[in-house]
């Protein structure tokens, strides 16, 4: 950016500067701010110091289960390491903390303190499922009349969706119950131990129907149903769902609980 009166610089140029300071380049904001009373270096850190404070406090509310558990002035290290690695891209602190459960598997890979601690990489994958379900799109009801009103064809070929706020969580441990007991205030303060089971879960998170839009579900399902939905997810087409998943009970073959799904809120729409 060529050297410009503070006046003449566009708010787009501004913005632009401070993305690519988010990114650890401060030439152009550090030129942006040469005539202020603070001078460029004092301007420049205030801001990167008041960003990098904003993005760690949005992980760590995000991820409040695994603070818990870590400790707070371990996990604000943590944090902090993250924020600094992966800057933000965009303007909404809401959906910042995505690539934070992958950051979690390599910290567990290469800290020794942490090696008895490996659910928290499954934990942390359950808490960011919980704020993308909670910040997602609304879902309207599925729409009943239309779906009725299909021939066999149309039918068959159709794909089901599943709601926006919808997400799958295969996990190796029973992080539903170490995250519900963390949720319990009296379990912090009194310092109570929780169980940690390796075994294989299947969780959908979810808002629940539309009438219960913003109240978070965590259900536990069987790998049937985490099948099925799986394949809804990958829009596997009506038919395909029917042959593939139908099943056996009490001696009649069955399809999938597409019901029940929609009735959740789970399946929430469908294209042709």
């Amino acid at each position: 950016m060529d050297d410009k009166p503070l006046g003449s610089i566009s708010l787009r140029e501004t913005e632009d500067a401070f993305d690519a300071l988010m990114q650890g380049e401060t030439s152009e904001l550090s030129n942006i701010l040469r005539d202020t009373p603070i001078g460029q270096s004092v301007g420049v850190n205030v801001y990167r110091q008041t960003s990098l404070s904003a993005l760690v406090n949005a992980i760590k509310e995000t991820f409040e289960t695994c603070q818990h558990i870590l400790g707070e002035d371990y996990f604000d290290q943590c944090a902090t390491s993250f924020c600094q690695l992966y800057p933000l891209f965009h303007n909404d602190l809401n959906v910042y903390g995505s690539d934070f459960p992958r950051f979690m598997v390599e910290l567990v890979e290469t800290r020794d303190e942490l090696a008895t601690l490996k659910f928290l990489c499954d934990l942390s994958s359950l808490e960011w499922a919980l704020n993308e379900a909670f910040f997602a799109d609304k879902k309207h009801p599925f729409d009943v009349d239309k779906f009725g009103h299909l021939n066999d064809e149309q039918r068959g070929k159709l794909i089901l969706k599943l709601g926006p706020d919808v997400r799958l969580l295969h996990s190796h441990y029973n992080v539903k119950d170490i995250y519900t007991f963390h949720k319990q205030e009296e379990n912090i303060l009194n310092e109570r131990s929780f169980d940690v089971i390796l075994e294989e879960h299947f969780y959908v998170i979810h808002r629940g129907s539309a009438e219960t839009n913003f109240e978070l579900f965590i259900d536990q399902v069987d790998a049937y149903n985490f099948s099925v939905l799986s394949a809804i997810k990958n829009e596997c087409c009506f038919n395909d769902l029917c042959e593939n998943f139908a099943r056996e009970i009490d001696g009649v073959m069955q399809p999938p609980p597409f019901g029940d799904y929609i009735s959740k809120g789970i399946v929430s729409d469908f294209i042709l």
